[in-house]
């Protein structure tokens, strides 16, 4: 008995309780992974859904506040400070979803989701001072996926 070897036993993964859904083969008719490019266009979009209610909510407001419509000379100034505030918070949130649920995506297609966004935004409005523009949406959306892929759980991750 002394010179008996003991016998090996593999422990189950200490984790998640192993579910039935788990041994369900779906088939290979299920989305792939998205590759971390795809991310960039997916933030850019989520820049603008969140851009969009936000830049009229200021815009509102503003109006509301000056009592005049926006344009107006007493309204210009303020104008620009909300908007480009507005732009900022909808990179950083942008850039938050990439980077959160990006799979291997990360603060560099967060801040390629940014430029993109920056270059349409600044299509859009064919200002000279887009500029501007792009040096807004490019390191907030950067920050905001940094901020997003250090708040990520397990489990989070979209196409991953």
């Amino acid at each position: 008995m002394a010179g008996d070897p003991k016998k090996r036993v593999s422990l189950p993964m200490v984790g998640q309780p192993r579910r039935a859904v788990d041994d369900v083969d779906l088939g290979d008719h299920l989305p792939k992974a998205r590759a971390p490019g795809a991310w960039i266009l997916l933030g850019g979009l989520s820049v603008f859904a969140v851009l969009m209610p936000l830049m009229y909510l200021a815009i509102a407001l503003i109006g509301a506040i000056y009592r005049a419509p926006v344009g107006a000379p007493q309204t210009v100034l303020p104008a620009g400070v909300a908007g480009a505030i507005v732009v900022a918070v909808s990179a950083t949130c942008g850039g938050f979803i990439v980077g959160r649920f990006g799979g291997k995506a990360g603060p560099r297609e967060g801040a390629l989701a940014g430029l993109l966004t920056g270059l349409v935004l600044w299509a859009l409005t064919r200002m000279p001072i887009g500029a501007v523009v792009l040096a807004l949406t490019v390191p907030f959306a950067f920050v905001g996926a940094r901020w997003g892929r250090r708040t990520r759980k397990p489990g989070d991750s979209i196409g991953a």
